[in-house]
C-alpha cells in the first residue's frame, strides 16, 4: 500500500479559496464514491473542517497520481486549475504518516494543541469505515496513529496547558478572590467571545453573573444558558457597586465605560472592582485604571496568563515532535512489512506445496520397499536442488549486472546458519 495526502490548510491557503473547498455533509460521501472511482485508489477518507480540507488515499501505485487527483479537485469543485497547484500540499508514504500523526496531536493546528482535531479526524474515519471506503491496511494504519496520538497527549501533556482567553481570566480571578462562588460579575457583551467567557465562569462554580447588552433578547438567551440575569445595558452604572467583576466583549468603536461615570459609582465603594477588557478597541476608557478603587486589566495583560502555557505548550510540542519521529518510523516499517504480508504469505504457500510433494513421494518409496537411506539422499538431493534455483539465479544476474555491493548485500540476507 501506498498512503498519499493532498490538501489545503490555513497554512498554504487563504480563507477565500477553503469556503470554496469544503466538502458539505450531504455532498462528502457523494464526492469521496467518485473519487474511490478513479484507477488504482484502493480507499479513502476526506477530513473537512474550517481550517484544512484533506484527502487521505491508500493507492496501489502512484503513476501521475498528483496530476490525477489535482485534474479531480480542478473539475469537482471548478476552481482555476493554478490556485489549486499553487496551495496544495502532496504528501507520501512516512511524510503522510508524519502529517497525519501530527494534524491528531495538535501540533499542526492553529491553536497549538487544541484537542478539536481529535474528534474531527475520527469522524472523518468513522464515516469512511461505516460506510466500507478504507481498505484494511488503511484501517489498521489509522487506528496506529490514533494509539500514537493518546501516547502524546498523555505524555507530553500538550493539551493541558488551556491558552484561551477565557482561561486567562480564569486564572487572573484566582489570583484576586479566594472563592468564586461568593463573587458577582458583570460581563458586558453576548457574542461569541462573551459566551465562550460565560460558559467557562458558569463552569467555574460562579454563581451569580449578570449579562448586559444592546439587545435585551441577546442577553436573556446567553443568560438562560448559564442561569444569569439579563440586563438592559443603559442600567450597567446601576451594577457597578454591587459586582465585584466587570468584564467587557462588545464590538463597538467607542468606549462603554467612561472614567467619569465610573468614579460617580464607585466613590463610595469600598471595595474594587476588578475591570477586565477584553475587546478590540477597547470598551473601558483606560484612565479607570488609575481610579482608587478600581483594577483595570486589558487584553494585552492576559497575554502574560497566556505565555506561559503557551511556551509550555512549545515544550510539550518539542517532545511531541521526537515521539512522532521514533513512532513514525516504526509505523513506515509496519506498513511496508505488511504490504508485502501476502506477498510472503504466498511464497510459504509455495514452499509448503514443495515439502508436500516430495513428502508424498518418500512415503510411496516406503512403502514399495526402496531403502529409506537412497530415498533420504535422493529427497534432500532434489529439494535443495528446486529451493536453491531462484536464489542461484538472482545471485547470478545481480553479478553480471557488476553491482558488487548489492551481491554482497544479497549474499549475507540469503546465506544460511550452519548452527
Amino acid at each position: 500500500m501506498k498512503l498519499v495526502v493532498i490538501g489545503v490548510s490555513y497554512k498554504t491557503a487563504p480563507i477565500s479559496l477553503r469556503e470554496k473547498m469544503i466538502f458539505s455533509t450531504e455532498h462528502l460521501d457523494m464526492s469521496l464514491n467518485n473519487l474511490l472511482k478513479q484507477i488504482n485508489i484502493k480507499g479513502g477518507l476526506i477530513l473537512s473542517t474550517c481550517n484544512r480540507i484533506e484527502i487521505y488515499l491508500s493507492v496501489k501505485k502512484l503513476n501521475n497520481l498528483k496530476k490525477i487527483l489535482i485534474n479531480w479537485l480542478y473539475k469537482f469543485y471548478k476552481i482555476e486549475f493554478k490556485f489549486i497547484r499553487h496551495n496544495i500540499y502532496y504528501y507520501l508514504d512516512n511524510r503522510a504518516i508524519i502529517h497525519l500523526m501530527r494534524v491528531m496531536s495538535g501540533l499542526d493546528s492553529m491553536i497549538l494543541g487544541e484537542s478539536q482535531i481529535i474528534n474531527q479526524v475520527k469522524s472523518a474515519f468513522f464515516r469512511s469505515l461505516k460506510r466500507k471506503n478504507l481498505s484494511v491496511d488503511m484501517q489498521k494504519l489509522f487506528e496506529r496513529v490514533f494509539a500514537v496520538s493518546k501516547k502524546i497527549r498523555t505524555q507530553t501533556k500538550i493539551g493541558s496547558y488551556s491558552i484561551s482567553i477565557s482561561y486567562a481570566i480564569y486564572i487572573l480571578l484566582k489570583n484576586k478572590f479566594q472563592s468564586l462562588t461568593e463573587i458577582q460579575i458583570l460581563l458586558i457583551g453576548s457574542g461569541k467571545i462573551s459566551t465562550l467567557v460565560a460558559k467557562q465562569l458558569y463552569q467555574y462554580n460562579v454563581k451569580k453573573i449578570f449579562i448586559a447588552n444592546r439587545t435585551l433578547q441577546h442577553a436573556k438567551n446567553l443568560a438562560l444558558k448559564i442561569n444569569g440575569f439579563a440586563i438592559e445595558l443603559k442600567n450597567v452604572a446601576q451594577y457597578l457597586s454591587k459586582v465585584h467583576v466587570v468584564i467587557t466583549s462588545t464590538s463597538s468603536s467607542t468606549p462603554i465605560l467612561y472614567t467619569d461615570t465610573v468614579r460617580n459609582v464607585l466613590k463610595k465603594n469600598k471595595k474594587i472592582v476588578l475591570f477586565i477588557d477584553i475587546a478590540v478597541p477597547r470598551n473601558i476608557q483606560s484612565s479607570i485604571g488609575n481610579l482608587p478603587n478600581a483594577d483595570l486589566y486589558i487584553l494585552d495583560d492576559l497575554q502574560i496568563f497566556l505565555n506561559k502555557n503557551l511556551e509550555k505548550r512549545k515544550h510539550a510540542a518539542m517532545l511531541a515532535e521526537n515521539i512522532i519521529k521514533q513512532e513514525s518510523i516504526k509505523l513506515s516499517q509496519w506498513l511496508q512489512g505488511y504490504s508485502a504480508a501476502k506477498i510472503i504469505q504466498e511464497y510459504r504457500n509455495q514452499i509448503e506445496q514443495v515439502k508436500k510433494i516430495y513428502e508424498n513421494r518418500a512415503l510411496m518409496e516406503l512403502k514399495i520397499g526402496i531403502n529409506p537411506e537412497i530415498i533420504i539422499k535422493k529427497i534432500i538431493y532434489k529439494l535443495t536442488n528446486r529451493l536453491m534455483h531462484n536464489s542461484t539465479k538472482l545471485l547470478y544476474n545481480t553479478a553480471f549486472s557488476q553491482k558488487n555491493d548489492a551481491l554482497k548485500i544479497l549474499y549475507n540476507h540469503l546465506k544460511l546458519k550452519l548452527h
